[in-house]
């Protein structure tokens, strides 16, 4: 599981981003992706999967680290 950073979430839309450490692109992610029914919020570290969509790269299984 790769390790990352939320860049921006949007709480209304349930959509955002996360920076995966190491990798130059990010990813997309949606709040149905989140574990645990946890809010993203930007500068929060995560542990997430990368999958492939017809949209590009997204997260998933994301969960936050810490508080």
């Amino acid at each position: 599981m790769p390790l990352g950073k939320v860049l921006w979430f949007d709480t209304r839309r349930g959509v955002g981003a996360i920076k995966p450490y190491g990798l130059e692109r990010e990813v997309s992610v949606e709040s149905r992706a989140v574990q645990a029914e946890c809010e993203l919020r930007a500068g929060q570290k995560v542990l997430f999967d990368i999958c492939l969509d017809s949209d590009g790269r997204r997260g998933d299984n994301v969960r936050i680290l810490g508080s």
